[in-house]
């Protein structure tokens, strides 16, 4: 036997050796996402199995006391918007109010004030939309119809809800809203900002007309380290969708406004927006799309507070993807952009540096879903996804545990997740779901804990 033949043949074996060792080691990791059980479950179960609407279920956590605010539509009560004060550990009501007496009511978002020891709730009536101020024991201290001027012509009523926020340093809420001069597709739209604080007193109120034949959802953000709104949104513009990022100074006049035109397009797109705390940065996700999810394309555009372009990314996207969340780590500054699709079996989770530079994509394989939410946890580096599951994925990318609860899994009957909420503190994950069936006859609020 030659010499090279001599020192070979060790060197297969011991190739060999090795790869027979690394391949039960993968195994292993692989196998190492746990099964977990919710921490709670509680239903909200409407009176009539086959008619009963019950949907929308908003969730925000108070900090100080770990316990949960929950809010839902249901119109087996008189009043139909419903709010439930949930205990942390064990998901047992603690009360339930409803407001109302509006038959017509619809339920929009909730937000929690934590120094003001108070959340916010806006509903919508047929007269127009109202801010409801709620204490922690459950007790109205006001309610205020929000500004009635929605657009010009025949519109009337609240326009469309979509965020709350809160301002943490002031106590401001502010809502947005998009309304349309009528029902007919092409009609230009308005997407409108109404403000107000802690007694009730309006703040601001601001309406910009984008001209653009539709839009699809905004997104509202605020950076209370400056006083700062920051309200996002997307609409036609010929053959062309522009991005849309306004900034407010809160009580002020519009700071500045930047666009962003992607070519190609034909329809529109809904966005989600997260404010980086710490630089500053103002990153807008949406979803593009030439029609027939031809083209589908996931963009990220960012820009600075003073309205400088410091990102700008495309990337291709499953069918009918769409961005559905977006989350933003202060400390390391990565952007976490979820994506998710009504024919897609995949949530995906693309992780960047502040630039936008790709570092790997989350892939979270629990059933179809058209919706996604997720949350961060810094210190334990952890992503936190829900959407018919929930499960907890490490910042490589690496499964920690998965959902076990199977009644979100099921072949005939599915749930969502409508929203989120993350106790950094105790490290519990807490869950809001809608049933997929029209009428829905239930909804659910669960606890995770993740630590």
């Amino acid at each position: 036997m030659s010499r090279i033949s001599r020192v070979t043949v060790p060197i297969l074996a011991l190739a060999l050796a090795l790869s027979a060792a690394v391949v039960p080691a993968s195994a292993e990791t692989r196998e190492a996402a746990e099964d977990r059980q919710a921490l709670w479950i509680t239903p909200f179960e409407g009176d009539r199995p086959y008619d009963s609407h019950v949907y929308g279920t908003g969730v925000v956590l108070d900090p100080t006391s770990g316990d949960v605010f929950a809010a839902r539509y249901d119109d087996d009560f008189d009043e139909r918007i419903r709010v439930s004060r949930l205990d942390g550990e064990t998901g047992s009501s603690e009360w339930e109010i409803g407001l109302g007496p509006d038959k017509e009511s619809d339920l929009a978002d909730l937000a929690i004030d934590p120094a003001g020891q108070r959340i916010v709730l806006v509903s919508a009536l047929r007269s127009g939309a109202v801010a409801h101020s709620l204490d922690l024991q459950g007790t109205v201290q006001w309610s205020v119809p929000l500004s009635a001027r929605e657009c010009e012509g025949p519109c009337r009523g609240a326009g469309t809800l979509q965020d709350v926020e809160v301002n943490p340093r002031t106590g401001t809420a502010c809502v947005t809203r998009v309304s349309k001069a009528s029902a007919k597709w092409g009609t230009p739209t308005a997407w409108r900002l109404d403000c107000v604080d802690r007694n009730g007193a309006t703040v601001m109120n601001r309406e910009f007309r984008h001209g653009g034949a539709d839009s699809g959802d905004t997104a509202l953000a605020v950076d209370p380290t400056r006083n700062r709104w920051y309200l996002a949104g997307a609409h036609l513009k010929g053959r062309d969708t522009r991005t849309v990022l306004l900034a407010f100074r809160e009580g002020r006049e519009r700071v500045w406004r930047r666009t962003r035109d992607l070519r190609g397009t034909t329809k529109t797109t809904d966005v989600t927006l997260a404010v980086d705390t710490a630089s500053h940065r103002i990153h807008v996700a949406g979803h593009h799309s030439a029609g027939a999810h031809r083209g589908n394309r996931i963009t990220l555009v960012s820009w600075s507070a003073t309205g400088h372009r410091k990102a700008d990314r495309a990337w291709r996207a499953e069918r009918a993807h769409r961005a559905e969340a977006i989350a933003v780590d202060p400390r390391s500054h990565r952007i976490f952009v979820a994506a998710a699709g009504t024919y897609a079996n995949t949530v995906r989770v693309r992780v960047m540096r502040a630039n936008g530079k790709p570092i790997r994509t989350i892939k979270h394989t629990r059933g179809e879903t058209d919706v996604a939410q997720i949350e961060i946890d810094p210190k334990r580096r952890l992503v936190l996804i829900g959407a018919r599951t929930v499960a907890a994925y490490t910042w490589n990318g690496t499964k920690v545990w998965q959902d076990a609860t199977r009644m979100w899994f099921d072949e005939l009957v599915a749930y969502r997740a409508e929203s989120a909420a993350y106790d950094q503190e105790r490290g519990r994950l807490v869950v809001g779901w809608s049933h997929n069936d029209d009428p829905a006859p239930d909804t659910y609020v669960s606890g995770w804990q993740v630590g």
